[in-house]
């Protein structure tokens, strides 16, 4: 986790404008941040049930008040359209909603038949949980993760990614807003080598990582070593598979959605596509008819169906692939 930077930078990709230069947490800032998320732990986990409905469905309510500041500050970060970043801050809401009207069904202690007199369970939070979510959906992979972790009566301590700090700011600021108390939530700004320090504090109970699976395999690694409970959500490399009796105008517009959405950087996106040989000149055919009619352009334009990529290493890697295709193309084409 060898990253020494003190300075973080949020740069718009669309524009290649430095929105904001920020500064990282430093390595004597976070005990106070765990010390925090503890204290308010020992109180949210006494918090009654009927207390948790009312502000996770306040926590609702905020984000969509918001939903305009919101969208707007994830697509200036990351690219994404404003009507993906709409949408991505209306699921967050949904999220909480649905735990607020679930959260006694799923926190019901159960009896079991066993051969003992009575075999009861009881479901008990853990303590602080480290939450690091990766940059594609910068809003809606914190509350996915961490509403049933705060339902539950865990607090948070989130690392957001580094060109999304602002969007993770507004999530605090919206836990705030809907009545949890200070410490609930903590969203904090560190670089990469900071998160042993966070990790390996008795405090900290467990930990939550989405991302790639190498920066998974890191924060993995340490989880184990500190003996951490730890859950892993990392990268996918999945394929289409269009069979010769398939509906091919509903595979191709699938197709396209699964392989563009997010301009591509979705783990559970088309990665590739096998399409059976009967087929394959007619789906080749209209895919690339379709991928014409793509709006690729400003993301903050209601058309716009595709925005610039998060990252300049991402596009520099998809620079990479299609050169690597070409020149395999035309090496096969000159050997023929």
């Amino acid at each position: 986790m060898g990253d020494d930077k003190t300075k973080g930078k949020v740069m718009n990709p669309a524009t290649g404008e430095v929105v904001e230069e920020y500064d990282y947490l430093t390595e004597e800032a976070i005990p106070a941040k765990i010390e925090l998320a503890h204290n308010t732990f020992l109180k949210h986990k006494d918090d009654d049930l009927k207390s948790r409905t009312e502000k996770l469905n306040k926590l609702a309510d905020a984000l969509e008040k918001n939903l305009e500041k919101i969208a707007k500050t994830i697509t200036t970060e990351m690219g994404k359209p404003i009507k993906e970043s709409r949408a991505e801050v209306q699921k967050s809401a949904k999220h909480c909603r649905y735990y607020a009207e679930h959260i006694e069904e799923y926190l019901k202690p159960e009896t079991l038949k066993t051969a003992h007199k009575k075999t009861t369970v009881v479901f008990q939070p853990l303590g602080v949980i480290y939450h690091v979510t990766p940059f594609n959906f910068p809003l809606w992979l914190i509350f996915k993760g961490v509403i049933p972790c705060v339902a539950a009566g865990n607090t948070i301590i989130n690392k957001n990614p580094t060109i999304c700090p602002r969007t993770g700011d507004l999530a605090e600021q919206a836990f705030v807003e809907a009545g949890f108390e200070k410490g609930t939530f903590l969203n904090v700004a560190i670089s990469q080598k900071h998160s042993e320090n966070i990790i390996k504090d008795k405090r900290v109970r467990g930990v939550s990582f989405t991302g790639s699976t190498g920066g998974g395999a890191q924060i993995a690694a340490l989880s184990g070593k500190y003996c951490k409970k730890s859950v892993m959500e990392l990268g996918g490399s999945d394929p289409i598979v269009v069979l010769k009796d398939a509906d091919i105008e509903l595979s191709v517009t699938e197709g396209t959605k699964s392989r563009l959405l997010n301009g591509g950087q979705v783990c559970i996106a088309a990665k590739r596509f096998i399409v059976d040989e009967s087929i394959y000149d007619q789906f080749k055919e209209q895919l690339i008819k379709q991928l014409k009619t793509y709006k690729v352009g400003d993301p903050m334009e209601e058309d716009t169906q595709m925005g610039p990529l998060a990252k300049s290493d991402g596009l520099d890697q998809v620079i990479e692939q299609v050169q690597k295709m070409y020149q395999g193309w035309w090496k096969a084409s000159s050997w023929r």
